[in-house]
């Protein structure tokens, strides 16, 4: 859901009303800006640019009350920092002696940070008929008050979204058609004043000067600031009178300027030297910026406000609507989004904070009424919907568990024929690997036989294996004959022993005979020698 901002600027010449719309990137847009005529305007019969004249707001629902009036008074003063609490009780009773002595007005404070042991207080005042008086117009229309800033507050919120914390401090001037709004930021904190000087100044000079009535004055003095500089020089004389009332005010300025900045100054030390940023409809006229910075000897730059405020293409803004900007944008982001950009200032008159908290009350004892009915409704229905859905669980429950035990119970039965199938599988693995290596043995036995020539074999059986060995690997009794000369007396005669040697030579070497163990060889009657060998045999080595 896309949030809007309803903004009304009032003071004590225009009252003008804004839409702002939040967008991605930290951006914001408005959608429409409308005001009320001046006295002048009407009198001219010539609107001010980008403005639709509008006597009711357009779109009802929560309105933010940006107060410019003149009469709007800033006090600075420190209180004790308190160690155990806040110290905003204290500032707060601080503030009502100072303002005993002037009835008829809504306040309110702003306690900074401590410094040195001591908190500053800002105090913010401004008149009550005129601000009652806007919010019951607003009111009026269905709409609802829900704040009221001040618009030093607000121009402070506009440079912390704009620049954050570059530059870290800063002068904001705005300078309007009636009165002059300073404030000094300085990292989290900002002072402020007003002052009687502004636009009207150039205006009465320009009529004083060029013996004009004030309203005519007015419409050149617009019209002068509107034209380029290089058409302004077809107009020498007003342009002329321009420069000279313009002058004028610049020279009011820097010693307002100063005074506030030297005001500002820490104990003993210089003043304040900060980069200076015009805004307001004052900041259009030609040459004020230059004025300025030559005679306050210091950067003198436009409030741009370009890169986080859009328009929309239904809205004609021009030059003097972009420097208006930085008045309310401040309570404008301060509306649409939970950031700390001083939003905490309210001049939102007593009765109607005090109507406003009644009916929050209201609502929220409305909401405890209704919970405390309900809440003694016979209970029977909530009981009877958790036992049907309590049964349905159940139901479900037993399904789900009837399936899963079916599943286990097929599990173990496939489980149980697989392990008899790897049963046989091993005992038909171990025949088919019987039945291809015995035989390779045996011929293997053959070869070594046949290769000695005149040698027989009378038995081969399973040895038992020595004590403490085990069954690894399998032993073979081999048993045989051998012919030999007949007439050697001795046991073996060499020609045998030769022939023996390669029998168990070749035996050895046999891949499926791991060692030739306990030789034994006996002549048993003349011509034939008999020989008995075990065979260590390892059953898996024979491929």
């Amino acid at each position: 859901m896309t949030q809007v901002a309803h903004l009304h600027l009032a003071n004590a010449q225009r009252s003008i009303q804004i839409d702002i719309e939040a967008m991605g990137g930290g951006a914001v847009r408005v959608l429409e800006v409308s005001a009320l005529p001046t006295v002048d305007e009407q009198l001219s019969s010539k609107p001010r640019e980008g403005m639709t004249e509008n006597r009711t707001l357009r779109r009802k629902g929560a309105v933010t009350v940006v107060a410019q009036h003149p009469e709007l008074v800033y006090r600075s003063f420190a209180v004790p920092r308190e160690e155990s609490g806040s110290p905003e009780p204290v500032a707060r009773f601080e503030a009502q002696q100072l303002l005993e002595g002037a009835p008829g007005r809504v306040w309110d404070v702003m306690v900074w940070p401590a410094r040195r042991g001591k908190c500053e207080v800002l105090l913010i005042s401004a008149p009550l008929a005129p601000i009652e008086q806007t919010c019951a117009g607003i009111e009026s229309t269905g709409s609802r008050v829900e704040r009221v800033l001040d618009i030093a507050t607000s121009l402070a919120g506009s440079f912390r979204f704009v620049y954050g914390r570059e530059p870290e401090a800063a002068l904001v001037v705005r300078v309007g058609s009636r009165t002059t709004h300073m404030v000094l930021i300085d990292s989290d904190r900002f002072q402020a004043r007003v002052v009687p000087v502004g636009g009207d100044q150039v205006t009465h000079a320009l009529a004083t000067d060029l013996r004009l009535p004030p309203v005519e004055a007015e419409v050149l003095k617009r019209q002068l600031a509107a034209t380029p500089e290089e058409d302004r020089e077809r107009q020498p004389e007003p342009c002329l009178a321009l420069a000279r009332a313009t002058g004028g005010l610049a020279g009011r300025l820097q010693l307002e300027v100063t005074r506030f900045l030297v005001n500002q100054r820490e104990p003993g030390g210089n003043p304040t030297t900060v980069p200076i940023l015009l805004c307001g409809g004052g900041a259009c006229l030609p040459g004020l910026r230059e004025a300025l910075e030559s005679r306050l000897k210091l950067p003198v730059g436009p409030f741009e406000t370009r890169e986080r405020v859009q328009w929309d293409p239904a809205v004609a803004v021009g030059k003097i609507d972009r420097l208006r900007a930085p008045a309310w944008l401040g309570a404008a982001v301060a509306a649409l989004q939970p950031v700390e950009l001083w939003p905490r200032i309210s001049l939102l008159p007593p009765a109607r904070a005090q109507a406003r908290a009644a009916r929050r009350r209201q609502a929220t004892w409305a909401g405890a009424a209704a919970l405390v009915a309900l809440a003694g409704l016979p209970p029977t229905w909530n009981f009877q919907r958790l036992a049907r859905e309590a049964e349905t669980n159940v139901r479900a429950l037993d399904a789900e568990v009837q399936r899963l035990q079916s599943l286990v119970t097929r599990n173990r039965e496939a489980i149980a024929r697989i392990e008899a199938a790897r049963g046989r599988l091993a005992v038909l693995r171990d025949l088919t690997s019987a039945r291809r290596r015995w035989p390779r043995f045996l011929a293997e036995l053959q070869s070594c036989l046949e290769a000695v020539q005149d040698a027989w074999l009378d038995s081969l059986q399973l040895d038992r294996a020595p004590a403490g060995e085990g069954g690894l690997p399998l032993r073979f009794r081999l048993a045989g004959r051998l012919l030999d000369d007949p007439n050697e007396t001795v046991a073996i005669g060499p020609e045998s022993e030769r022939r023996v040697r390669a029998l168990l030579t070749r035996l050895e070497r046999s891949p499926a005979v791991a060692r030739v163990e306990r030789e034994r060889f006996e002549r048993l009657e003349p011509g034939v020698l008999r020989f008995e060998v075990v065979l260590a045999v390892a059953g898996d080595r024979i491929q």
